[in-house]
């Protein structure tokens, strides 16, 4: 479900409670460098966000 979102290669992935509700954390490497993390719902699998790591700080 994630990869139909964004392409790429799934990192990592965590599970998740908030308030009773689970949720799969998919980190995904773009084959450009970019990295997503996908939010899915566990229970429909519902992508609920996808959120980029635009790491431009040099800090």
């Amino acid at each position: 479900m994630a990869l139909a979102k964004v392409a790429g290669t799934v990192t990592d992935v965590d599970k998740d409670d908030d308030n009773g509700v689970w949720y799969y954390y998919v980190d995904i490497e773009t084959n450009d460098g970019r990295e997503a993390e996908v939010q899915l719902n566990a229970a429909s699998g519902a992508i609920v966000s996808v959120a980029w790591d635009d790491d431009d700080d040099d800090d």
